[in-house]
């Protein structure tokens, strides 16, 4: 369970494709086989989202690759590490005017590790201004 910001800025290739680099930072803790977890990270990828949808309401898929770089503290000990990472999900846009959308997405996140993958499952929210 966590909080986190995202920033991204992105071109519509037309009405259905949109790329785009984007930048997460993430605040979240659980636990460790029962031990206390907290975890810092960053992740910068690169996005791609394919729109559907007529009117102001407009569903889509999305995709995007890239790294992380964690910071992982438990019993007082931090340890930092840097991974390639990649996910998928989608979303839905609600138009306001045309040059500002809200939009609620969901993603399934992996982090591939040497020895396996983490995964995560960020919901977010916000605005969209298009130029």
């Amino acid at each position: 369970v966590g909080t986190g910001e995202d920033l991204e800025v992105g071109y519509a290739l037309d009405r259905h494709w949109t790329m785009g680099l984007g930048m997460s930072f993430l605040n979240f803790s659980g636990s460790y086989f029962g031990i206390p977890l907290s975890n810092k990270a960053t992740q910068v990828n690169l996005l791609a989202r394919y729109f559907w949808g007529n009117g102001g309401i407009q569903p889509y898929l999305a995709a995007q690759a890239g790294g992380a770089w964690q910071v992982s503290t438990a019993i007082g000990t931090s340890v930092e590490n840097f991974n390639p990472s990649g996910g998928f999900g989608g979303g839905v846009e609600l138009g306001l005017d045309e040059a500002t959308a809200f939009y609620g997405e969901s993603l399934f996140n992996f982090i591939f590790l040497p020895k396996g993958a983490a995964w995560e499952v960020p919901i977010s929210t916000g605005l969209r201004f298009k130029l």
